[in-house]
Formats: structure tokens, sequence, C-alpha cells
């Protein structure tokens, strides 16, 4: 039977980068990306991906600077302790009645996976 092991890593997308500027140069060169462009992700998933990881998922994140992850959107849930400790570490404003309120990221979670050699 196959094993796998796994790997998390939260990276942010960063056009600005040199070395990932770089990169997307060799894919666009006549492209000059916003800063916080998803295609700025490229350049470190295909590094890791090069090292035999296998992207399983991804999902745009809100963290503070814990590395919590935020979870919010939708309808707008009972306010707990813990969610509001979260959402006062990522400064994130708490909103009267209906939805929670929309942000910005460039934060994404990204699971990748790899056979394990038997």
């Amino acid at each position: 039977m196959q094993k796998w092991e796994y790997r998390t890593v939260i990276y942010r997308a960063n056009a600005r980068d040199p070395e990932t500027r770089e990169y997307l140069k060799t894919l666009w060169p006549d492209w000059d990306p916003p800063a916080s462009a998803p295609q700025a992700l490229l350049y470190k998933m295909n590094e890791i991906g090069s090292r035999g990881w296998e992207l399983v998922s991804i999902q745009p994140v809100y963290i503070d600077d814990d590395a919590n992850i935020l979870v919010h959107g939708g309808p707008k849930p009972p306010e707990d302790p813990i969610t509001a400790t979260i959402k006062a570490k990522a400064r994130i404003p708490s909103t009267g009645g209906g939805m929670e309120p929309t942000r910005y990221t460039n934060a994404y979670f990204c699971a990748f996976k790899r056979p394990i050699e038997s």
C-alpha cells in the first residue's frame, strides 16, 4: 500500500520579490504584475514541486502574527471568546448583524503530499 508524507505551508503572493519577479518575466515578459498577484505563487510552488511534492489543496487565508488562520465570511456566527481573541489579534473589526467583513489577502494555505519510498 502506498504511504504518503504531507507538508502544509502558508505562502504569500509577493510579485515584488526579486526571484519571483525574475521567474514571472520568463513566463510573461511584458507583464508588470500587481504586488499580490496570485501568479507570484508559481515560483515557490514549482520549486517545491521539483522536490517531489504535489499540491493537493490551496486556500486563501487571513492569518494573524501567531499564524492563527481566521475563518470568516457568510452568516455571522455567535461571538465566542476564541474568535474574539483571534479577530482582535488580526485586527478584524466586529460588525453588527448579518455578514462578516470581506478582507483581501495575499496569504495562501497550501497542502502538499509526496510518496514515501519503501
